[in-house]
């Protein structure tokens, strides 16, 4: 691995053989680090670090690890130069040339796409199909 991408986690803390895990990632020329805090076991590390928006900070969706999608929305304004997760994805890929791929403008598009992909070519042998959703705010 000549690059890691690791966001909104920290592995070295939060994985079994946390010290193996601190070698592969000490051992990786290349570490960045999206993540709500400034100071943790893995951002030490990185050798850039992206400050993101915190729970209360986001606007959007989220997906947990039992693929259920919940609506979220910010009570709180994002501080400094934080930015929701979204959007430090499709800045990283607009620099690396994938800008039309990545040209959202919202939360809200990027589920609105993720719904109707859902959808697609789905004529009901998947259970995973939310593009009734794709207009949703």
């Amino acid at each position: 691995i000549k690059a890691l991408w690791i966001m909104a986690t920290n592995p070295v803390d939060s994985m079994p053989d946390a010290d193996a895990v601190e070698a592969a990632i000490k051992a990786c020329p290349f570490v960045v680090v999206s993540d709500v805090l400034a100071k943790t076991d893995t951002v030490r590390h990185a050798h850039v670090r992206l400050p993101a928006a915190a729970w209360g900070e986001k606007d959007g969706t989220v997906t947990n690890s039992e693929r259920r999608i919940s609506r979220q929305r910010a009570f709180l304004a994002t501080p400094g130069q934080a930015r929701a997760d979204w959007w430090i994805v499709a800045e990283v890929a607009k620099r690396m040339g994938f800008g039309e791929a990545f040209s959202h403008a919202s939360p809200g598009e990027i589920f609105a796409e993720h719904a109707a992909l859902s959808a697609f070519e789905n004529d009901g042998a998947r259970d995973f199909d939310i593009g009734a959703y794709a207009g949703t705010d």
